[in-house]
């Protein structure tokens, strides 16, 4: 296989790997120019890929802890061995 085609190749396998679709968005311009002056014309929507990939999993992991603590507040005994064991420290400390 020559250069050329083992080329082609390689371009082919990376738009296979790295699916992208294009979006049109609506930004301010000043948040537009602040990111261009930050990452260069060519990179602003890697940045603002990575910048929503990295919300959305934010956002997964927020949630994830938002369900902990509605499952512990449910969790009556929890609670009820975590006020006791409150009120036995208050009761040691003021020995």
């Amino acid at each position: 296989m020559g250069k050329p085609a083992l080329a082609k190749l390689l371009i082919r396998i990376m738009k296979i790997v790295t699916s992208k679709t294009k979006a049109t968005l609506m930004l301010d311009t000043s948040v537009y120019e602040a990111i261009k002056a930050r990452v260069g014309t060519r990179g602003v929507g890697a940045y603002l890929s990575k910048l929503a990939q990295l919300e959305l999993a934010r956002a997964d992991y927020s949630d994830d802890i938002d369900a902990g603590y509605r499952a512990m507040a449910a969790d009556t005994e929890y609670n009820r061995e975590a006020n006791a064991n409150s009120e036995d420290r208050d009761s040691e400390a003021k020995c």
